[in-house]
């Protein structure tokens, strides 16, 4: 007879497959910005700009982690940054106007954002009670 009691505490947690796509996504969209960020700061020389990138790669990152483990406010933090992102696409212009390749990787990084955003509310709200 198989005891359930530990079987069930050395099966891991079942995650929705949306976090895992959606944490690739997440990480395309941060190795999309490392490209961006050699195409755009290194050849600017900007110091400050430097760590601006820097930063925003690395916060794409960590989120790319929180989805990864399936914490599930990480998707209304996306949401809002994703909003507040579409509200800037402004700067997508000139980015386009002064880097062709910047506008472009700019752009596919906006929509790899919110596929992923959209996939991780498309998670049936069972899966997440708990998390």
């Amino acid at each position: 007879m198989i005891n359930n009691g530990a079987r069930t505490k050395t099966m891991k947690k079942q995650k929705h497959r949306n976090y895992l796509i959606s944490s690739n996504l997440i990480f395309a969209s941060a190795v999309l910005g490392i490209i961006s960020f050699f195409l755009i700061y290194l050849l600017a020389n900007d110091s400050k700009n430097i760590m601006n990138g820097i930063f925003s790669i690395l916060f794409i990152v960590g989120l790319g982690l929180l989805v990864r483990i399936g914490k599930k406010w990480v998707k209304f933090l996306l949401l809002a940054l994703t909003i507040f992102g579409l509200f800037l696409m402004t700067s997508i212009a000139d980015t386009l106007a002064h880097n062709l390749y910047g506008g472009i990787i700019a752009i596919l990084q906006t929509v790899l954002q919110i596929v992923a955003v959209i996939l991780l509310f498309l998670i049936p709200k069972d899966l997440t009670e708990n998390e």
